[in-house]
């Protein structure tokens, strides 16, 4: 009877192996690259609430008081709230999920608002990072553009690593490795709110 049944498992175990063979197996393709146009747009409307946010936290850590930090909230509310549709969008289009974004910062991600931050802070980060690397000769108020880059997240090895990526596109593969660069060189958080901090201080350096 052990027999028997050994010999049903092993025919069972042969079967399902070949019928999972025959499935077609999809492989993503994280060099893929999307258009950062319509992305970089939507930031650059945003440029003024950027900085009021990067003011307020500013604000916020040198008074800690209780006032500060409200307007700090508030400032960054409002950033998220115009920003939100496109950062889910942009996401989206690169398949870049809750567990990518984990991975790339090496930050948990425990609730809906940390995503939404995450998803807010990626689409900043890329887009500005996108500005300051491409555009290295263009003068700003704060140097050039990878001087704003350099001095916000304080490594420069970045700039090396998409430098050869066409301008205003960019793939998962170049932002997982961005992230993860700037996550074990860098002195910064890369949680949601972090990456949009660091965005917002590109932006006000630039713009």
């Amino acid at each position: 009877m052990t027999r028997i049944l050994l010999t049903l498992s092993l025919i069972c175990l042969i079967m399902t192996g070949c019928s999972n063979s025959n499935e077609p197996v999809e492989f993503e393709d994280e060099t893929q690259t999307i258009d950062l146009a319509e992305y970089e747009e939507v930031v650059y409307k945003n440029r003024e609430l950027l900085s009021d946010w990067a003011y307020a936290m500013q604000d916020a850590q040198e008074e800690g008081t209780r006032a500060a930090s409200m307007e700090e909230a508030e400032c960054f509310e409002a950033l998220k709230q115009n920003l939100l549709p496109s950062a889910t969008q942009f996401a989206s289009e690169l398949n870049i999920t809750k567990e990518d974004l984990e991975s790339m910062t090496g930050v948990g991600i425990h609730d809906n608002e940390e995503f939404e931050n995450a998803l807010v802070g990626l689409m900043l980060f890329v887009t500005t990072t996108d500005c300051s690397i491409i555009d290295d000769e263009t003068q700003t108020r704060g140097g050039s553009f990878k001087d704003c880059f350099i001095e916000a997240t304080g490594i420069g090895a970045g700039v090396a690593l998409v430098a050869g990526l066409s301008k205003g596109v960019v793939s998962k593969a170049v932002v997982k490795a961005t992230l993860k660069l700037v996550a074990k060189v860098g002195t910064r958080t890369l949680s949601g709110a972090g990456l949009a901090l660091m965005a917002a201080e590109i932006a006000w350096c630039m713009w």
